[in-house]
């Protein structure tokens, strides 16, 4: 218990600073006279490239998170931990997923983000899976859906949704005049 309260009050603590983080970036206004933007990081991303990084790394945080309660077994499942069960860690797959799907939407290539449509598309689908799955009732035992489910549905959601949406500037080919 110990270890899950001190988890949680990181996670607080990360997310706080994240909000202050972006918040400084995405809010406050250039210096003026300076000619120095406050969004040095964003000058060259859409918003759309942010909320899907922050939605990763709260689905990767919603995965320690309880997901559904099991009064037959007296035991709170969450992504990385299967007691009783033989439903496994789906929780590490969508840790996988989140990585790859961050390291595709800070890459500034139309290809990476052609190949970012796959992954967020799979974490949606391994999302749905988890909530058929640990939603379901077995011989008359019905879990207790708790909020990390929902949360990791939700994010995997908005990463698919930011996926779509990335700011690339496409160069397009001048044709040559031959005469």
């Amino acid at each position: 218990m110990k270890q899950f309260i001190l988890l949680y009050s990181s996670c607080i603590k990360i997310s706080i600073i994240a909000s202050r983080f972006v918040w400084k970036k995405f809010f406050c206004a250039e210096q003026e006279g300076s000619g120095i933007s406050n969004n040095l990081f964003t000058d060259n991303m859409k918003h759309s490239q942010w909320i899907g990084l922050a939605a990763a790394v709260l689905v990767i945080i919603a995965c320690y998170l309880p997901w559904v309660e099991m009064e037959a077994f007296s035991a709170v499942l969450t992504g990385m931990d299967g007691k009783s069960t033989n439903l496994g860690k789906p929780g590490k797959l969508h840790i996988i997923l989140c990585i790859i799907s961050s390291l595709f939407f800070v890459v500034p290539f139309l290809w990476a983000k052609r190949i970012n449509w796959f992954f967020c598309a799979m974490g949606v689908a391994w999302a749905l899976r988890n909530m058929l799955i640990y939603a379901r009732c077995e011989m008359g035992n019905c879990p207790t859906i708790k909020y990390g489910l929902y949360i990791v549905l939700i994010g995997s959601l908005i990463m698919l949704v930011a996926s779509f949406l990335p700011d690339i500037k496409i160069k397009e080919k001048v044709p040559s005049k031959r005469s």
